[in-house]
Parts: structure tokens; C-alpha cells; sequence
């Protein structure tokens, strides 16, 4: 009996781990801008990267996106890795998403799998948005904008968008656990 309950808690465990990286990858994929077309005037550079589970690929961005967009582009081509940071190399550099793209115009970018999230801000206030930020369930979600009041932080939440004002010297346990509140 306690084996068969084993299993069966693996299987959740893994049904699981299954439907949170499908919710990142759709994420990500619901925020990935159209691509320029070709006989488009706009200006537009192409992007080159290579990913763990799909190889090397490229697509166009418009000069004006950020590495954001193509943050959004990587995760939506794989459901592994579920977090993951953009580098160059040699020398390893980390790709910053709020970087421009023109940044990286002529790189070859690697997809390198990573424990947590990417920080979408370089400064003390710290944003996450579904895809990148931990999954966890959204109770305040009723399918309309929902604001809630609490303590000094600023949290607005509503389809596909989870912004959180934190300050950047807040205790890892306490940003934790306000996370999952």
C-alpha cells in the first residue's frame, strides 16, 4: 500500500511540475511580440540563441524592444528550462531584460537553465511578471483587476500580470513569504 501511495505521489508531483511549466511557457508565450515582417520598413535586428532543448534559433525584434521580448521568446519555445538567464559568451555576461536588444545585435545568446527567476529591474524596486516570477496560485484573481491595500508594498494584479513594489533590502524569508500570501 505505501508503495503504491508513493507512486501515486510521484505522479502528482510530476502531473504538477508538468502544468506549472505549461503556465510558464503559455506566459510567456501570450507576451511574445509579432515578429517584423520582411518587406517592413521598421527597424528591426535579428536575434540569435542557442537553447538546451531545441538547438540554435533566431527570429527579428524591432530595435526598440527589450531583452524582455526576447526573454518571452526563449521560454516560449520549450517547456524546459522552466526559469532560465540569457548570457554571452566568452567572457560570460548576463543579459539584463531591460537591456535594449541592439545590445546583443551580432551575439550568440545561451539559454543556461537556473534555480530561480531573472529579476526584471535593475534598481530596489523589484516587478515579476507570470513566466518569470515563482508560479504560485492567485487567489485575489477574479478576472477583473483587483488592487489590494497591504502594509507599504503596492501590488496590483490581473490576467497574465503580477507587479509587486518590494524594497530590495527586505529579509529572502519575509519577500518569500509575502510571495506566497
Amino acid at each position: 500500500m505505501r508503495v503504491y501511495q508513493e507512486k501515486e505521489a510521484t505522479k502528482r508531483a510530476a502531473a504538477q511540475r508538468q502544468q506549472s511549466l505549461e503556465a510558464l511557457r503559455s506566459a510567456s508565450l501570450s507576451r511574445v511580440p509579432p515578429e517584423p515582417n520582411e518587406s517592413s520598413n521598421e527597424d528591426k535586428v535579428v536575434i540569435s540563441a542557442r537553447h538546451p532543448a531545441i538547438g540554435a534559433v533566431s527570429r527579428s525584434f524591432l530595435k526598440r524592444e527589450r531583452m524582455l521580448a526576447v526573454y518571452d521568446w526563449c521560454g516560449s519555445l520549450s517547456l524546459e528550462p522552466g526559469f532560465f538567464g540569457l548570457y554571452t559568451t566568452p567572457p560570460r555576461t548576463f543579459i539584463s531584460p531591460c537591456e535594449p536588444v541592439t545590445s546583443v545585435t551580432g551575439t550568440m545568446l545561451y539559454v543556461e537553465e537556473q534555480a530561480s527567476p531573472v529579476s526584471l529591474s535593475n534598481d530596489e524596486l523589484e516587478a515579476s511578471l507570470r513566466g518569470f516570477g515563482l508560479p504560485h496560485p492567485d487567489p485575489t484573481f477574479q478576472g477583473d483587476e483587483t488592487i489590494p491595500e497591504e502594509d507599504d508594498d503596492i501590488s496590483i494584479t490581473w490576467a497574465g500580470l503580477l507587479a509587486s513594489a518590494t524594497q530590495a533590502n527586505l529579509s529572502e524569508e519575509r519577500m518569500f513569504k509575502d510571495h506566497f500570501r
